[in-house]
């Protein structure tokens, strides 16, 4: 159960910088965390979203990233 908790925390904060480089709310990674047990169709939603290009311009999660 701990390394569980140890690999699950970095990835759910990884998932939601993700959402915040394509302009969306870190809420939708719920998505994703809660998808299998809600709908499989969320989770092509949350994949869908995280294989989305990064928006190359100031949004409202800060400014975008030097590259």
């Amino acid at each position: 159960c701990i390394p569980s908790i140890i690999i699950c925390l970095p990835l759910i904060g990884l998932s939601v910088r993700r959402m915040h480089d394509i302009g969306k709310s870190g809420w939708y990674t719920l998505l994703y965390w809660l998808g299998p047990l809600t709908c499989f169709i969320t989770t092509i939603i949350f994949f869908v979203f995280a294989c989305k290009e990064s928006d190359y311009s100031n949004n409202e999660y800060g400014p975008a990233p030097i590259n």
